[in-house]
């Protein structure tokens, strides 16, 4: 199999701005976004993913998050992977947004493959489920791993939201 099959879905993505460079060769990636440098002096590193936008193996391994979109009729379930923190919490912010104006009644975000989380991550969390309260409908956790669930504990947000395991 030739270089340029192994990646011909392939491309590299930035969690914070959207940028989508394709992959022409397993051995030219991006570690961090250029534009993000250029215009926000912000260092965010990019993500392999597919084209059709799930994530591809290795997005954990280069410091990103992975976030697959299970949608349904009345709910969305949003499985993350990886670390949410502040360079990828806009990720998981548009995700948000995409559900919150389709007015799905429920989300789910799936913490249980979640690897780190910090404040940014969290008040990511915590504006979506003020949104989605305000409009009557839910967006609930799927409980994460320890370390991801201590920080719910150490800032009390552990009885805002509603867990499911």
């Amino acid at each position: 199999m030739t270089a340029s099959r192994d990646v011909a879905n392939l491309h590299m993505s930035c969690p914070r701005c959207g940028l989508t460079v394709p992959l022409r060769a397993s051995f030219l990636r991006l570690s961090r976004c250029p534009r993000c440098l250029a215009t926000a002096r912000v260092s965010v590193p990019m993500f392999v993913s597919e084209r059709d936008g799930s994530a591809a193996a290795d997005a954990v391994a280069l410091g990103g998050l992975a976030i697959g979109v299970q949608p349904g009729p009345d709910e969305v379930v949003l499985a993350l992977r990886g670390e949410l923190d502040l360079a990828s919490a806009p990720a998981l912010e548009r995700e948000l947004d995409v559900a919150w104006r389709r007015g799905v009644g429920t989300v789910l975000v799936d913490l249980s493959e979640l690897e780190f989380l910090d404040a940014a991550g969290l008040q990511v969390l915590l504006h979506g489920h003020r949104r989605f309260r305000e409009r009557g409908h839910e967006l609930r956790l799927r409980r994460g791993p320890r370390a991801v669930h201590k920080l719910f504990e150490l800032t009390d947000a552990v009885g805002t939201f509603r867990f499911v395991d």
